[in-house]
């Protein structure tokens, strides 16, 4: 699935901490036998398809985890503190004659509204609670669809074109939670209620015997 690239992941310097690289690389480890597996199937169409729409969505979805799990406890923690740090510089500040308890409150109090709106704005909980369910989702559908293949073409037509069928229906289901739990809005209906017909999900399903 790598196209002879040496790490599953490309480098993210510029984008993630050192830290954060350790995660997908640990990550991508964990997944080389299902890629090593995906990538070593008989049916060359279904290889080529699952490079294209599988695995860039399995890859796109494990990048939002770490980062938005990571921002998710940062903003929280940060909403707890600062929410129970504000009365205690508060009572400080009436206590003492100096006003710089008074500053300190009122940057605490701006800190925690900034924070209150950025997690209102960005929430990085659902974010990632929709890419972790995702990722999962497209991992399991791939060993599902492995796990009791056997290489004769007449066996496999049926579990080819239900496993890219999955694939869409969960690509499909994660741009839903995406608007509804993410961007607040409505989706259309036959999306919201998981009965979007073949020609409404996202992406192309070729078939699976083309040469």
């Amino acid at each position: 699935m790598t196209d002879g690239d040496d790490e599953l992941w490309p480098d993210p310097k510029s984008r993630w901490l050192r830290w954060l690289r350790r995660d997908q690389n640990r990550t991508a480890e964990q997944l080389k036998p299902l890629t090593d597996q995906m990538s070593a199937i008989t049916n060359k169409a279904i290889v080529a398809w699952s490079k294209s729409r599988w695995w860039p969505e399995v890859r796109a979805e494990n990048n939002k985890i770490g980062p938005n799990r990571i921002l998710f406890f940062v903003v929280r923690i940060g909403e707890v503190f600062g929410a129970a740090a504000v009365p205690v510089f508060a009572t400080a500040g009436t206590l003492t004659s100096g006003h710089a308890w008074g500053w300190v409150t009122v940057g605490v109090s701006l800190l925690v509204a900034l924070l209150l709106a950025f997690d209102r704005v960005y929430r990085p909980g659902p974010r990632w609670r929709v890419a972790y369910e995702s990722y999962h989702q497209l991992v399991d559908a791939a060993w599902s669809y492995l796990e009791p293949q056997i290489q004769t073409s007449a066996a496999n037509e049926g579990s080819d074109v239900k496993f890219m069928q999955t694939v869409e229906q969960i690509i499909a289901n994660q741009q839903r939670n995406y608007l509804q739990d993410i961007a607040n809005l409505n989706t259309t209906p036959g999306v919201a209620d998981g009965t979007t017909a073949s020609s409404q999900v996202p992406g192309s399903v070729p078939d699976p015997n083309a040469d």
